[in-house]
């Protein structure tokens, strides 16, 4: 069963449109495709203690009957902008 989805949009920046991917769905299916979060308003390596504490806080508020979601993104190289139908080739990139 699939628990996130990923999508590709094409994004200006800098005045050009590059393609970018942004995945939503469940931290314990997110998580492991992201290399830095986002703390306080910056950006931060994902170090093993940071992936603890995530995953720890996820446990605790399902405990609770909270359902919680991940959000990821990053740029895309250029060879993305077109034909993309496979969110896993996305993903593993």
């Amino acid at each position: 069963e699939r628990k996130r989805m990923t999508t590709v949009h094409l994004v200006t920046v800098d005045g050009a449109q590059r393609p970018w991917a942004f995945m939503k769905g469940g931290i314990d299916t997110t998580l492991p495709y992201c290399t830095h979060a986002m703390l306080d308003g910056e950006v931060v390596e994902l170090t093993s203690d940071i992936r603890d504490d995530i995953m720890r806080f996820n446990s605790e508020f399902a405990a609770s009957g909270f359902r919680t979601l991940a959000f990821a993104y990053r740029e895309l190289p250029d060879a993305f902008a077109e034909g993309i139908e496979d969110p896993e080739a996305i993903e593993q990139q």
